[in-house]
C-alpha cells in the first residue's frame, strides 16, 4: 500500500499537495461553520473551491455539483455573483452580530468603531456584487 501511495505521489508537485491540504482544511472549517454561527461557512468554502481548482479536478467538480452548495459556488466561480437572498442574509446576520455581540462588549469605542468599519466594508462589498443570471 505504501508503495502505491508513494508511486502516485511521484508525479505530484509540492504546490499541488499544499493546495490540496489547504483545500481540505478550508472545507473542514466551512463544514464546521455550518454548525457554529461564529465561524463563517461561505468564505472557507470559496477558498476550498479555489484550492481544489488548482489541485484536484475531481473534488472541485464534486463541490460545484453538490446538491446544496453547488449553485452558490458555481455562481461565484463563473460570475462572481451573490444571490439577493444571500445578500440580505449577510446584511441581517452582520447587523445582528454587531448589535448583539459587539456593542455590549466592554472595550474601547475605537475597537467597536474598527469592527463596525470592517462590517460596513463587508456589507458594501457583498451588496455591490452582481446577482447571478436567471436560469
Amino acid at each position: 500500500m505504501k508503495k502505491i501511495i508513494m508511486s502516485s505521489l511521484k508525479n505530484v508537485s509540492l504546490k499541488t499537495l499544499v493546495f490540496l491540504m489547504l483545500g481540505h482544511v478550508c472545507f473542514l472549517l466551512g463544514f464546521i461553520g455550518l454548525f457554529l454561527p461564529i465561524l463563517p461557512t461561505t468564505p472557507f468554502l470559496l477558498l476550498a473551491l479555489y484550492f481544489y481548482s488548482q489541485s484536484s479536478t475531481k473534488i472541485h467538480q464534486w463541490l460545484l455539483n453538490h446538491p446544496h452548495l453547488g449553485k452558490t459556488l458555481r455562481d461565484w466561480e463563473t460570475h462572481h455573483a451573490i444571490s439577493p437572498k444571500a445578500k440580505i442574509l449577510s446584511f441581517v446576520m452582520l447587523t445582528i452580530i454587531y448589535f448583539w455581540k459587539i456593542l455590549p462588549l466592554n472595550v474601547h469605542w475605537s475597537v467597536k468603531g474598527l469592527i463596525a468599519g470592517i462590517f460596513l466594508t463587508l456589507i458594501i462589498y457583498i451588496m455591490t456584487r452582481p446577482n447571478p443570471p436567471r436560469s
